[in-house]
């Protein structure tokens, strides 16, 4: 069994909608709730009714304001998903016709994508056909695509803030010294594969 806080309790009181688990929830809610709050003026407003009212009078104004004349050059700078095409479309009946255009549209969108070359396309069909582990498989399509969780992308991602090796501390810590021009690793490297 997982650890809990409620331990022995648990046992005593029963599990699911038990008096013992209204109790708690209760005790959780009276912790979890506003009791006060500073208007835009820094008065601090106390009371149940007070703060209704001024949650509603704060809305009312943020939507009401004179600054939503940006608003329709917002939406109108935002691209759609969903063409007029596709929204006249939306009739929740499926037809031949509706399928011919779905893949029509398809075919449209496939046609402005990326093109892959030839030699890319059979070097991925190679790859895909190796007979190895699916996990060696998606290991090396991850270090072809630079998808690794190398230090260098982790700082792209900002999880990190240093790319540099810890292994060699002389270079950044991407898929191809990862994998080839690290110091470190070349040990490992020659120690299993000689």
């Amino acid at each position: 069994m997982w650890q809990q806080r409620s331990k022995e309790h648990w046992m005593i009181s029963g599990d699911r909608n038990s008096k013992y688990f209204h109790t708690r929830a209760s005790q959780h809610f009276c912790c979890s709730r506003i009791v006060e709050l500073r208007n835009s003026d820094g008065v601090l407003v106390l009371g149940e009714g007070n703060l209704s009212v001024m949650v509603r009078d704060y809305y009312k104004n943020l939507f009401l304001s004179s600054r939503l004349t940006e608003v329709d050059e917002i939406v109108q700078s935002i691209k759609t998903v969903v063409t007029a095409n596709m929204n006249n479309s939306l009739s929740g009946k499926y037809s031949v016709k509706t399928g011919y255009r779905l893949l029509c549209d398809a075919q449209d969108s496939a046609e402005n994508m990326p093109q892959v070359s030839t030699e890319e396309r059979g070097f991925w069909k190679k790859l895909w056909r190796i007979q190895v582990l699916g996990k060696i498989k998606h290991f090396l399509w991850k270090a072809c695509t630079n998808s690794l969780a190398t230090k260098e992308n982790l700082v792209k991602q900002k999880i990190l803030t240093d790319a540099v090796c810890n292994r060699c501390s002389c270079a950044l810590e991407d898929t191809l010294h990862l994998l080839w021009s690290c110091s470190g690793l070349k040990e490992i490297w020659e120690k299993e594969f000689g």
